[in-house]
């Protein structure tokens, strides 16, 4: 179908505005493509052509988006990723070049004693005793939010708190990553009696107090931490990976968005206070040596 002047203009206004949104590169979080970049309709109406329906994809995942296996529900998150974890940075973001540089910025963060938080854990690990997190910290070359996180919850666990809400993705790196500094099965049995412990402490026998908390696998690719003020997000390129740096925003607009977008992705899948720490234990008692 040939396209009058007018059409061209919209599309190549369409273009621009994607590339301004992805840095000039495919929207896939793992591509860093820049050449053959062609505008993809999320649902396969072209003449619906807002922005939440257009995606900036390279060939390759032009294809897969059309023919599949890219189907439209996972395009429909990359383009959720994108409002943060691609856009242009305006003045007051600040790019964290560093792992060291975004735990350092994530500690300065909660340390000031937030009012709110949201942030997605891959598993209880902040719930870990002292005793695993000192054998960490002398084996790791960067400060370990785990532990002011954790103290920062703890000074809050006397009471219900909606101001305070976690996902917990339970994702198999979590059983990695506990069993990275361990030596044995037995203690293994002593860290997950630990960690129940903790979790007692945290939201009760009954699971009655503590902040807000819910099981889900939220995907991969977009790590938030959502303060009162700041953004700080990052991106993970594969499941078997760690994070590295990632970016710190302070716009109103763009936090209270990943605030309301984090509560959406929440209360969808809430399933009721008790049964949500329930489910969590049960993950940390699951975890086996072999």
């Amino acid at each position: 179908m040939q396209m009058n002047e007018s059409q061209k203009e919209i599309l190549a206004r369409i273009r621009r505005r994607l590339l301004r949104e992805t840095s000039g590169q495919c929207s896939i979080p793992t591509c860093d493509e820049t050449e053959m970049l062609a505008i993809h309709y999320i649902d396969g109406d072209r003449e619906r052509q807002d922005a939440e329906n257009v995606l900036l994809l390279c060939a390759t995942h032009l294809e897969q988006a059309e023919y599949g296996p890219l189907d439209s529900e996972f395009c429909m998150k990359v383009k959720g990723l994108l409002g943060v974890s691609r856009r242009v940075a305006r003045p007051q973001d600040r790019h964290l070049d560093t792992r060291r540089d975004f735990v350092d910025e994530l500690i300065r963060q909660i340390d000031a004693d937030p009012a709110s938080y949201r942030a997605a854990l891959v598993g209880p690990i902040t719930l870990s005793p002292p005793w695993y997190t000192a054998r960490r910290d002398a084996l790791k070359p960067f400060p370990n939010y785990d532990v002011p996180q954790w103290k920062y919850l703890q000074s809050r666990s006397e009471f219900r708190s909606h101001d305070i809400r976690l996902i917990f993705t339970l994702s198999p790196r979590y059983r990695t990553k506990v069993l990275e500094y361990l030596r044995d099965e037995e203690e293994l049995s002593r860290y997950k009696r630990d960690v129940l412990a903790a979790a007692d402490e945290l939201w009760g026998l009954q699971g009655t107090r503590g902040p807000d908390v819910t099981c889900v696998d939220t995907g991969i690719y977009q790590i938030d931490y959502v303060f009162p003020t700041a953004l700080l997000s990052q991106t993970r390129a594969r499941a078997d990976v760690p994070t590295d740096g990632g970016w710190l925003y302070t716009d109103p607009e763009l936090v209270a968005r990943a605030r309301s977008r984090f509560d959406k992705v929440f209360d969808a899948n809430y399933t009721g206070h008790a049964t949500e720490v329930g489910r969590l234990k049960q993950h940390v008692e699951g975890i086996r040596w072999s």
